[in-house]
């Protein structure tokens, strides 16, 4: 889970509790985010002291927006699976290659969305366009608009408008982990839009941070990563309602908090 905080000073939050094996660290392959030293239980002085923050999580870390610099990080030595949070980098990869009113045809690629995915409930020949499957992903996080997006991406990037799915997803994909090193991250890869391959799709938590600020500056993503529930309407006419996974920015949940902002669940 991602989250990110309603305050002056913008603050990322991620908080993964997941089974976790040993990864070797590459800070010095990157450049680096400004990062506080800490103590040997993951601690880092200052800031993190200040929030008394007692975080019972094997993994989480707190980046600092305004001041540029992770400010609380744990478990950074260890494998992140990032699931659904894969689908920022995948916005993020997919409007740096093609304009967001860009309108994609839903096709056979919707056959490779594993059977007990969440959804946004697009069907073959939907119409939606690029920035309509974003919010398809980052509100309901829909496989299928992943898969539909990733698709629609691949065939621009080979100029075959009936390339094959997995061509173009694979095509997808690879440009993406391309992007990933080209923005700085060393300790991650991904082999599907939609991260739903736990195991396969792998990060750092520095990785996912540098993801999460980018994520944070891009007007698109953030339209759409603080929303609980909207009413759409593809380009192909159909109506639908998407309602945000994330329980945190649900009213009625337990989870509610009214100072969240996004980003994304897993």
């Amino acid at each position: 889970m991602i989250t990110l905080n309603k305050r002056k000073s913008g603050v990322i939050t991620l908080i993964l509790a997941l089974l976790c094996v040993f990864f070797a660290s590459c800070k010095n392959q990157r450049p680096q985010a400004n990062l506080h030293s800490q103590d040997d239980n993951g601690y880092i002085p200052t800031a993190a002291d200040m929030l008394s923050l007692d975080i019972s999580s094997e993994q989480a870390f707190i980046y600092d927006l305004d001041d540029n610099c992770i400010v609380y990080l744990k478990g950074n030595d260890r494998v992140v699976y990032p699931a659904s949070t894969v689908k920022l980098l995948t916005a993020l990869y997919a409007l740096s290659v093609m304009d967001p009113d860009t309108v994609i045809t839903a096709g056979d690629e919707l056959e490779l969305v594993a059977e007990d995915s969440s959804i946004a409930y697009i069907k073959k020949g939907h119409r939606l366009s690029l920035e309509m499957l974003i919010a398809g992903m980052l509100i309901p996080s829909g496989n299928d608009a992943a898969y539909v997006l990733a698709a629609g991406v691949g065939r621009h990037l080979l100029n075959s408008p009936h390339a094959a799915p997995r061509e173009a997803i694979s095509t997808f994909v690879n440009g993406m982990n391309d992007y990933a090193a080209n923005i700085g991250l060393c300790g991650s890869h991904f082999i599907s839009p939609d991260g739903y391959e736990l195991g396969t799709n792998y990060s750092t938590l520095e990785d996912i941070a540098i993801i999460s600020r980018l994520a944070s500056e891009n007007s698109i993503i953030m339209n759409y990563a603080g929303i609980h529930s909207t009413d759409v309407v593809y380009e192909s006419g159909q109506k639908n309602t998407w309602i945000n996974t994330n329980l945190l920015l649900d009213p009625e949940s337990d989870f509610y908090s009214p100072t969240v902002s996004g980003l994304k669940t897993g």
